[in-house]
């Protein structure tokens, strides 16, 4: 109890020093960060995420590849080499995650089961940051899904892509939902 109460103690003293300085002027309250929640989601909801996430790209796969493939072959007469399916199938996918992680850290699937994705700072990721994250997630998760297994060895519960990344997966409180 003594060391709880020292904590106690040590915040009061420092939330008054704060407002005295506040009070004199010397610092505004812009100037204040206060710390993100940390706390990583179960895997659970993660997992609950990815199978939610997996439902959404059949829509988006169906409308970006499956429908101009099939356009393409019943106006034209001609199919699309495998390889470009493949890069077709990689660049989607790629503009879907990457858009969504840069405007506002969540994508759809992300969003119902709060969750977000921040920079190790707590704050917005870079256009670099979300690319490294998709391009790291694809052999974390096609390897035996040993980048997603990481979790349960990460100290702090973050996924082999997010450690590469410098990204984290938080749980977002229903206001950041929205």
């Amino acid at each position: 109890m003594p060391i709880a109460r020292s904590l106690i103690t040590k915040r009061a003293q420092y939330a008054h020093f704060v407002l005295r300085l506040l009070k004199a002027g010397k610092i505004c309250a812009s100037a204040l960060v206060f710390p993100v929640s940390m706390s990583s989601p179960s895997f659970l909801r993660c997992l609950a995420a990815l199978a939610y996430e997996s439902l959404l790209l059949l829509a988006v796969l169906a409308v970006g590849l499956l429908l101009p493939y099939i356009l393409l072959g019943a106006l034209a007469k001609v199919a699309a080499a495998p390889w470009v399916q493949r890069a077709h199938c990689f660049i989607l996918l790629g503009a879907y995650f990457i858009g969504f992680w840069l405007h506002g850290g969540q994508t759809l699937a992300m969003r119902t089961w709060r969750l977000k994705l921040i920079d190790q700072g707590g704050g917005r990721l870079r256009p670099m940051q979300a690319l490294l994250r998709y391009l790291a997630a694809w052999p974390s998760v096609l390897f035996l899904g040993i980048g997603l297994l990481w979790r349960f060895v990460d100290p702090d519960k973050q996924f082999l892509h997010d450690r590469i990344a410098g990204t984290r997966l938080i749980r977002s409180d229903s206001s950041d939902a929205r």
